[in-house]
């Protein structure tokens, strides 16, 4: 398994090792990367294999293939987070984007 740093990616690392754990698979981490282009860049070589957000799927290229993990406690809340004192018109329409992009959105 290759996953990101815990310096940069301990967050995820501990929410995966936790989903692991309950489901009684230890996660075996032989290969890590400070970056998203690094981390993909041992799959493509062929190093092993990584488990990557869904939302970061844009930058992989072609040459990895990507499969889904349908499971529902593989799942990760995203929120937004912005200023409170900005009122720019950049920032209004970036959020109205948002809300057209997630119809639940409680922006």
């Amino acid at each position: 398994m290759i996953l990101g740093d815990m310096k940069e990616w301990g967050e995820y690392r501990w929410r995966l090792a936790n989903l692991f754990i309950e489901e009684g698979i230890e996660l075996d981490v032989v290969l890590e990367a400070s970056n998203t282009l690094a981390l993909i860049g041992l799959v493509a070589a062929g190093l092993g294999i990584t488990i990557y957000p869904e939302s970061l799927i844009g930058f992989i290229g072609r040459s990895v293939e990507v499969r889904p993990i349908i499971h529902p406690m593989f799942k990760s809340e995203t929120a937004l987070a912005w200023r409170r004192s900005n009122h720019s018109k950049q920032l209004r329409a970036f959020l109205d984007i948002a809300r057209n992009l997630v119809p639940r959105a409680t922006i």
